[in-house]
């Protein structure tokens, strides 16, 4: 645009100085030289572009399209849901096995409780830090010390422990009530054990004897003297009491148990 602007300043100013001679001529000679220029390099014009105008308004929203076409029918995986199905119900079902195991445990604990309780009521002759004592004898002696467990088992007992000094002679004054009353001495199994090699003494759980009170003369060292006795004796004066070991085949005259 500015080279035609330039070329038409020019051919104007040559009709002008032509225009003393032949006026007419030399005007339409520029104006055909003019024309003709422009339409030999035209392409090549000069173009300047100004800056881009303000962006007009927003136009109103167009109306909504007609719908697609329908697609394929979905394909259901069946085995996939039924899986997931069956992994929660069995979830649910774990758990409430595992609430019902434990709901069973404390109805048992319960229970064993309570007879614990009714084996209490009119056995308990001795009771000492929680625990009950009491002896069963027989007017024959007991064979061995399995008969011992057994006899403290009907009453959800068995074979007593001494747990101190205290306990000891609680146990021995009550055990000499019951010597007055038919012997003059009286020999019971105990749940203690000893080891005759090393002459260490447990309780009956396997925990170390927290006190022991040996008869005189013991503890034999004879391998086969694993259990244990208690021994009582009238009159008090008499020192041939305490606490022995013995094979656990031997016999005694019954048991001192505990619940």
């Amino acid at each position: 645009m500015m080279i035609k602007f330039k070329l038409l300043s020019f051919l104007m100013l040559f009709c002008w100085s032509t225009a003393s001679a032949n006026p007419s001529a030399g005007c339409v000679h520029a104006k055909q030289l003019y024309q003709t220029l422009c339409s030999q390099d035209d392409t090549h014009a000069e173009i300047e572009q100004g800056p881009p105008g303000k962006r007009g308004p927003v136009g109103p929203k167009g109306e909504i399209g007609r719908p697609g076409p329908i697609g394929p029918p979905a394909a259901v995986d069946y085995n996939r849901i039924e899986t997931e199905i069956e992994e929660q119900i069995s979830s649910v079902r774990n758990l409430a096995n595992s609430n019902e195991r434990t709901f069973v445990l404390k109805i048992e604990k319960l229970e064993e409780r309570i007879k614990i309780l009714e084996s209490r009521e009119g056995a308990c002759e001795i009771k000492y830090n929680g625990k009950c004592f009491w002896t069963v004898t027989l007017d024959h002696f007991v064979p061995g010390y399995d008969k011992g467990v057994a006899m403290c088992a009907e009453r959800n007992g068995s074979p007593a422990n001494i747990y101190s000094e205290e306990h000891y002679n609680i146990i021995m004054r009550y055990l000499r009530s019951k010597t007055l009353a038919k012997l003059s001495a009286i020999h019971l199994w105990i749940g203690m054990r000893t080891n005759p090699a090393t002459g260490t003494v447990t309780l009956s759980n396997g925990s170390p004897a927290p006190f022991m009170k040996w008869y005189p003369g013991s503890p034999s060292k004879d391998l086969a003297r694993t259990h244990m006795t208690i021994v009582q004796r009238v009159p008090s004066s008499n020192p041939s009491v305490g606490i022995h070991n013995w094979p656990p085949t031997a016999t005694r005259e019954g048991v001192l148990c505990e619940l």
